[in-house]
């Protein structure tokens, strides 16, 4: 299988984002997750932040460098909005799980953007080097 630096991207992203929401379920006792449609949360979530994140980001360039911030949150708790919505597996209650939540999430996708493009450069590297046979030769 040819596998694209777009799936690897979205791989890697996926599997943040579950630490992140599991960190964030951990810290807080009003975010829930069901184990089995955790799993179709975590797409859920991965999906709109990708899609969610571009448009925010153009819409605070238009006005300053120092907002970018704010659009920050504004991607994560809206991706977060529609996976409460759209998945059983995942349930924010109460205003201030939302806002720390959101803050939570948000410092973790602020640390993977730091660390992105190094892990999937080293995924990719591993995923291109011909596999070992039974004596450390390419099989």
């Amino acid at each position: 299988m040819n596998v694209t630096p777009w799936m690897v991207r979205i791989g890697v992203a996926a599997a943040a984002n579950a630490v992140m929401l599991l960190i964030a379920a951990a810290l807080f006792d009003r975010i829930e997750i069901k184990v089995l449609p955790f799993v179709v949360a975590v797409a859920i979530f991965t999906l709109a932040a990708i899609v969610v994140k571009p448009v925010a980001e153009r819409l605070a360039g238009k006005y300053a460098s120092g907002v970018t911030w704010v659009a920050g949150l504004a991607t994560t708790f809206i991706a977060l909005l529609l996976t409460d919505i759209f998945s059983d597996g995942l349930s924010i209650e109460g205003w201030f799980t939302w806002v720390a939540g959101t803050v939570v999430v948000w410092i973790g996708t602020l640390i993977y953007d730091v660390v992105d493009d190094k892990l999937i450069a080293s995924v990719q590297d591993r995923l291109s080097r011909p596999s070992a046979g039974p004596h450390g030769s390419p099989a």
